[in-house]
């Protein structure tokens, strides 16, 4: 009798005095990724096998999947051929209808909220020689990443181990052994031409071309296969024109009348002078799981932001924690040449020594020693790895009651990192969250907060959903309900969620105030009208209804209310638009035997297929085989194949964005054509105000991408190029343990003063030359000036990557140069690029 796998794959509970589980082997994870503009739908499909001669009692597994994402439909399947569909239910009520589909002896599931980034699916009887396949969907908004223009998606491969107490639901859950397959699809469309695909975490990316679709710039397919279950998240990157430009698209829902969701994005880009005073605190994770190159480039990474800190007005502290918590100073200094070098020198001795991930006592210790004279941001680098996740943000929430003076950010360091932990601290502290999974990935995003904390904010802000058209303002429910600050350069999202009947709005109006008291600002975002398909789950009504449950959850919903009333909103929610949640749940139960007719794939049974058989693209289910819920049953010659999740949407578009008073926020480019992918045809179609013709949102977003070689031209020149950058999990390189590893750009940065200049002495001559540096003698100008020249060139060619960091840095280092004063004859462009000469 073949043994089953241990310590791998679906936990079975056998009622029997084994006294331990034992595991149906994962045979296989396929990941069908479809990114449209600035979100994504994700079907992660996972083939299990029993291959004993015995039917199971109960199964149970967890999967990982990004906080913010909103789970909307489970379905299992099995090789012979029957199929059982999940319907989102309050939760009590569905473990009852699973521990009694059980006893019955039919083929049921259940899928639990366990953590914000960890669910589990229990499964009923699991008859003997089976192979079944779940698929788990769910959708979300991307986030944002170093680059303008940029997109980030992160697939949670691997359930880390984290400190502290594990949920009931995790205890008995293991991983995947090497053994299992992975295939990842990804279909990506954006508005503008697509620049670049890539992975900073695995190589293997491959580019492909749609099935049976014609080629344009603006869609990619990439696949990444591997023999091996990956240990680390999956990250790609997606650069492309325009995705920094403000959009708007308001949905119908497929079958709830007179029903409407509005999805708003901005990246605002304005100009304000930086606050006048701020109390910097840097919290930083040194628990044993930081160990190797994550605390080393969250030290270096420190180094270089202090440098950047304005010099006028500011107090700053640094604490440490893991299982302890100390910090740099008592309470926070001024920031100033002595406490600098006094930082600096605490910053080289940092270690990953501190044990396990206390995160709750760091915090509490941090907010009780802020300053309550001036605005404090505290800054979290962390790889999150902790389940006391409810109790931080309670802590954070009580302490950032009043907005302004109080904001966290946190970085998510590491590929195992908790999203539920790590953007869970943020939106209670009326912060940003970032997530680097890469050790490169570090610096860049911490600049990226540290310069987003030191801006003047778009303030007491308010969005007007069509209100001026006819629209009753009972009828909306926004979310976030309140918005708290728009920062500069980072994108925002809003959602509203429409009841009634009244005309649709062309536009959404935005309002604020510079710090919520100097001047306004107003500007105007054209809607996008998109009708979701029949038997869908409707994606901008998902993310809103998730974004509404995460409010209440938050206890930021604009009243204060019970816990039980919390509870019912929530289940309300969760029914109404087919969500998992904290106090919902996915129960499927077998109705009858529905074996598919003949010409429909199945489930290939463990007779029909070798598991060794590395079948990883035809294993794949074609596009046309997924449904809205996931891969169901398609003839394989179907004359009508069931459209692209995006192309079950029609859309009109507005190009134009006007702005009225106050600094600008981008807009979508005017005159763009889209490419309609309707039956596959090429035709372009513009925008008509007068006809406000419906079309597909793929025609929005843009028509399919070519199957291009690794770098090829698009119609206008410019370079498409799908590549990995990172290691693949197969290689493991070494990391290194020192703070003091060698890095020529950290070194010169670690050089400056605080008062912006750079000293020209033998480490500063080692870095830039000697050649270069005695250049200054015949410039009339002073040792020390030509040296910050010398420093800023040198820091514009080797930080071209890391333009938030850059720019902090120069600007410290030209506002020397202004104070001190260049002579009359003496230009400082001309200096500047002098200086880049004699660097080459």
């Amino acid at each position: 009798m073949t043994q089953l796998s241990s310590r791998c794959g679906i936990v079975i509970e056998y009622d029997n005095q084994l006294g331990s589980p034992l595991y149906l082997p994962l045979e296989k994870a396929q990941v069908e990724v479809e990114v449209v503009d600035v979100t994504a739908k994700v079907a992660l499909t996972q083939t299990f096998s029993n291959p004993s001669k015995q039917s199971t009692r109960q199964t149970r597994y967890v999967f990982p999947i990004p906080a913010r994402s909103a789970v909307c439909a489970f379905e299992m399947r099995t090789n012979d051929g029957r199929i059982i569909r999940g319907v989102a239910k309050e939760r009590k009520q569905a473990a009852e209808e699973h521990r009694q589909a059980i006893r019955a002896g039919k083929l049921t599931s259940l899928v639990e909220w366990s953590t914000d980034d960890v669910f589990s699916i229990s499964l009923g009887p699991i008859p003997g020689d089976q192979r079944i396949s779940t698929t788990i969907t769910y959708v979300l908004d991307l986030m944002d990443d170093d680059a303008k223009d940029r997109i980030r998606f992160q697939l949670p491969m691997y359930v880390g181990s984290r400190y502290g107490d594990t949920p009931s639901a995790i205890s008995t859950a293991f991983q995947a052994d090497r053994a299992t397959r992975v295939t990842i699809k990804a279909t990506i469309r954006t508005q503008g031409a697509i620049k670049k695909v890539t992975s900073p975490t695995h190589s293997q990316l491959k580019l492909t071309s749609g099935k049976g679709k014609q080629n344009t710039p603006n869609q990619a397919s990439v696949l990444y296969e591997s023999r091996i279950f990956l240990q680390e998240d999956f990250v790609m990157l997606v650069d492309a024109d325009g995705l920094e430009s403000a959009r708007g698209f308001i949905e119908r829902h497929p079958s709830q009348k007179d029903s409407f969701a509005v999805q708003l994005t901005v990246v605002p880009r304005f100009s304000f002078p930086p606050l006048p005073s701020q109390e910097y605190i840097f919290l930083v994770d040194c628990s044993g799981s930081m160990n190797g190159s994550r605390i080393v480039t969250a030290s270096q990474s420190l180094s270089a932001l202090l440098k950047s800190l304005p010099r006028n007005g500011t107090l700053f502290n640094i604490f440490r924690f893991g299982t302890t918590c100390t910090s740099l100073f008592k309470s926070s200094r001024t920031y100033d040449e002595g406490n600098l070098r006094y930082a600096e020198n605490y910053i080289t001795t940092m270690r990953a020594d501190l044990g396990g991930t206390e995160i709750l006592p760091a915090l509490t210790q941090v907010l009780e020693s802020r300053s309550t004279t001036i605005p404090t941001s505290v800054f979290v680098l962390t790889d999150g790895e902790s389940y006391n996740i409810d109790a931080s943000l309670a802590l954070v929430s009580r302490h950032a009651i009043d907005k302004a003076r109080l904001r966290v950010f946190t970085l998510g360091i590491g590929s195992t990192a908790s999203s539920a932990m790590c953007e869970g601290i943020a939106r209670s502290g009326n912060g940003i969250c970032l997530m680097a999974a890469t050790t490169e990935d570090i610096l860049g995003k911490c600049a990226k907060l540290v310069n987003a904390a030191k801006a003047s904010l778009i303030r007491n802000v308010t969005c007007h959903w069509g209100e001026h058209s006819g629209t009753a303002a009972g009828n909306i429910q926004q979310v976030p309900h309140k918005i708290d600050a728009l920062y500069p350069g980072l994108r925002f999202i809003a959602f509203a969620l429409i009841q009634g009947q009244h005309r649709l709005p062309k536009e959404v109006i935005v309002r604020g105030q510079r710090d919520g008291y100097g001047e306004d600002v107003e500007f105007k975002i054209p809607i996008v009208e998109v009708v979701a398909d029949v038997g869908t789950a409707p994606l901008i009504h998902t993310l809103a209804a998730k974004r509404l449950i995460t409010e209440l959850e938050d206890n930021k919903g604009g009243e204060v209310i019970a816990q039980a009333s919390k509870e019912r909103r929530i289940v309300e929610l969760g029914t109404k638009f087919q969500l998992a949640s904290r106090y919902t749940s996915f129960i499927a139960v077998e109705k009858e035997k529905d074996v598919l007719p003949p010409g429909y794939d199945e489930v290939p049974s463990l007779e029909s297929q070798d598991r060794c058989d590395m079948d990883m693209d035809p294993s794949f289910y074609s596009q046309e085989e997924y449904g809205s819920r996931g891969p169901r049953a398609v003839p394989r010659q179907a004359s009508n194949p069931h459209q692209s999740f995006t192309e079950s949407f029609t859309a009109s578009y507005d190009p134009s964005t006007s702005f009225t008073s106050g600094p600008a926020f981008s807009s979508p480019p005017a005159g763009i054509m889209y490419s309609a992918p309707m039956q596959h045809t090429s035709a372009s179609v513009q925008y008509n105000r007068a006809s406000r013709k419906r079309r597909s949102i793929g025609a929005v977003i843009g028509g399919i991408f070519s199957r291009l070689p690794l770098s090829t031209k698009s119609r206008e020149g410019s370079s498409h190029q799908v590549t990995g950058t990172g290691a693949d999990n197969s290689s493991t390189p070494s990391s290194p343990t020192s703070n003091s590893v060698s890095n020529p750009p950290f070194d010169l940065i670690r050089l400056q003063s605080f008062d912006g200049s750079f000293p020209m002495d033998d480490s500063f001559i080692k870095i830039i030359g000697k050649q270069a540096a005695e250049k200054y003698q015949s410039l009339n100008i002073s040792k020390l000036i030509w040296a910050t020249i010398l420093a800023i060139a040198y820091l514009r060619i080797h930080l071209t990557n890391q333009p938030e960091l850059l720019d902090g840095l120069v600007e410290k280092a030209t506002d020397f140069i202004t104070e001190t004063g260049l002579p009359a004859d003496v230009d400082l462009d001309s200096l500047l690029t002098q200086a880049k000469e004699a660097l080459k």
